[in-house]
C-alpha cells in the first residue's frame, strides 16, 4: 500500500525554483526550515551524522522508520524510540530532540541505510520512464519520477556532497534543468537544496530496497 506522503504544496521554500503545475495537494511537510537553537551548518551536519549513526546502530528500527506513514503516529512512536537517550543512544551526543526535525532525520536516515547498503552509481534505475498520465502531488513522487531516470545524478549528490554544504547546493542547482519532467508543468516551486537531498535520498533508498523484491517475483 503507497504510504502518506509530503505534499508538494508544503514545500514551496527557499533557494531553488523549477517549473512546475497543476493542483498540488495542501498540508504540513516535515521538512521545515532549521531550528534555532544551533547555526544552520551545525544544525544540517548533526543531522547528516544522526541519520548515519542510527542507520548503522539501529538498523532494524530505522528499516522500521521507512516502513511506517509519515507525520503518522507509528512514525511518531518509532521515531521517539529511535532517539530514546535511555539505553545509552551514542548517536545523540549533546542534542536535545526539541531541536529535531523528524522529517528531515528521517531523510537522513534513508540516506546513511542508503549508504550502507553498498550500492554503486552503476545500479540501473528500477523504473521506466515516468509516467506523463500519472500526477505528481508530492516530493516523494518527484524523487521517485527523478531517481527513475537519473539514478546516477542522485547517487552522486548524496555519496559526493554533505548536508548543508555549499558543494550541494551547486550540485543541486545543476541538476535542477532535470526537475522538469518529474514535476506538473506551469507552475513554480520553490524547493531548498536540502529538502531535494533528503527527498532523493529517500527515493534512492526505496529504489534499492525493490530490487530484490523484482527479482524474487521475476523467479
Amino acid at each position: 500500500m503507497r504510504k502518506a506522503r509530503y505534499p508538494l504544496a508544503a514545500l514551496t521554500a527557499c533557494l531553488l525554483a523549477v517549473s512546475a503545475s497543476a493542483q498540488l495537494a495542501p498540508g504540513v511537510s516535515g521538512f521545515s526550515d532549521a531550528p534555532t537553537q544551533a547555526s544552520n551548518e551545525e544544525y544540517w551536519f548533526f543531522v547528516r551524522e544522526l541519520g548515519y549513526c542510527l542507520a548503522k546502530s539501529k538498523r532494524a528500527q530505522s528499516i522500521a522508520l521507512m516502513q511506517t506513514a509519515i507525520d503518522s503516529p507509528e512514525e511518531a512512536r518509532v521515531f521517539r524510540t529511535l532517539i530514546n537517550r535511555n539505553g545509552n543512544n551514542i548517536c545523540m551526543h549533546n542534542m536535545v530532540s526539541a531541536m529535531i526535525v523528524r522529517g528531515q532525520v528521517r531523510g537522513a536516515i534513508a540516506e546513511g541505510l542508503y549508504k550502507l547498503s553498498g550500492v554503486s552509481a552503476a545500479e540501473p534505475a528500477l523504473a521506466t520512464a515516468p509516467d506523463a498520465t500519472v500526477a505528481v502531488k508530492t516530493l516523494d513522487d518527484f524523487a521517485d519520477c527523478y531517481v527513475s531516470t537519473n539514478y546516477a545524478k542522485a547517487h552522486a549528490l548524496v555519496m559526493d556532497t554533505g548536508l548543508g554544504t555549499k558543494a550541494e547546493k551547486g550540485r543541486v542547482r545543476d541538476m535542477a534543468s532535470g526537475f522538469g519532467a518529474c514535476l506538473p508543468a506551469g507552475r513554480e516551486v520553490r524547493f531548498s537544496p536540502m529538502t531535494v537531498r533528503l527527498a532523493l535520498a529517500g527515493a534512492l533508498y526505496r529504489a534499492g530496497n525493490a530490487r530484490p523484491q523484482l527479482a524474487q517475483g521475476s523467479n
